[in-house]
């Protein structure tokens, strides 16, 4: 479930949910680096607490498991 609206940060957009984040840079030139605020973990395990989205795409995360 979403816990807010889509929030604009340089040129991308970041919408946080529940159990994640999603984040997309629709800049054809810019790649756009987003603080996450926590960690979060991508489709390949890699856990993080930035990430740099390059141009035209998008990322799904999932929120780090606490331990």
């Amino acid at each position: 479930m979403p816990i807010g609206d889509a929030e604009q940060v340089g040129v991308g957009w970041v919408r946080r949910y529940s159990t994640g984040v999603v984040l997309v840079n629709p800049s054809a030139d810019t790649a756009q680096t987003f603080a996450l605020g926590g960690r979060y973990t991508d489709a390949d395990g890699e856990t993080m607490t930035t990430i740099t989205v390059p141009p035209t795409t998008g990322v799904i995360l999932q929120a780090a498991a606490t331990s």
